[in-house]
Order: structure tokens, then sequence, then C-alpha cells
């Protein structure tokens, strides 16, 4: 880093990652530890930090070995900046929020196409571990 702001390099660094990745497409490849290392003058140890920001906020992924993809692109705010992601257990709560919505759908959907071929419900088959037989 060129000079000293009070706030911690890799954070610095990860900012900067996340200004980037709004301008990638999922899937898109970031540069390497080492890459990041140099282009911003430190150790690899902090760019890795960097990049556990962003993996931890679920805006890359990482595949030892491959490299760090984006893995959402994250979205700007009317002045340029780079809305926070939400972490945490609030994260987690809105993923399984939307799951649940998926499956109340699913299970809707199935419940309408059963009554639209006027058969009964498909019920369950049971197979015994034992014998095979059902």
């Amino acid at each position: 880093m060129a000079e000293w702001t009070g706030t911690p390099a890799y954070l610095q660094i990860a900012a900067d990652l996340r200004r980037k990745a709004a301008d990638m497409q999922v899937g898109d490849k970031l540069p390497s530890h080492n890459a990041l290392a140099k282009e911003h003058r430190v150790s690899t140890t902090v760019a890795k930090e960097a990049i556990g920001v962003l993996v931890t906020e679920g805006i890359v992924v990482t595949h030892q070995g491959k490299g760090t993809f984006v893995r959402q692109v994250p979205a700007l705010n009317e002045d340029g900046a780079v809305d926070p992601q939400p972490s945490g257990f609030d994260a987690v709560m809105r993923q399984l929020g939307a799951m649940k919505a998926s499956i109340d759908d699913l299970t809707t959907r199935v419940a309408e196409l059963e009554r639209a071929q006027d058969s009964p419900p498909a019920t369950p088959m049971i197979r015994s571990a034992r014998s095979g037989q059902r």
C-alpha cells in the first residue's frame, strides 16, 4: 500500500477487489495471491486475508490450484460504491427463507398438477431393506 490510511491493508485490498468484482461476470477469475501482493506491495498473507474477506461475504469462491472466481457480483449504489453485502447470520437466514419459499412454490405446483390430472396424490414407495420387496 502506498500510505497508511488508518484502515488495515487487507481491508483496503478487499474494498478494491469488491469494486473490481462489480465490473466482472460470475465465473471470472481474480488475480492470484502473488499478483495481488505485488500490485498492492504487501505480503501474500495480506493478499490471502483480503480474499478471505470476500469469500466470507460470498462474493468470491476459491478453488485450490485453480484460483479465485467471482461467485456473486456485488451491487453498486448511486455513488458507484459497493453496497455492503449481508454476511453471517443475516445472510444465512435470508438464504434459508429463499429456499423455503422455493420449496413451498414447488409443493404448491406439484399439488396443482396432481389436481389437474384428476388423480390421487402420489404415494411414496417403501422398499424393505432386508428382502428387497415392495
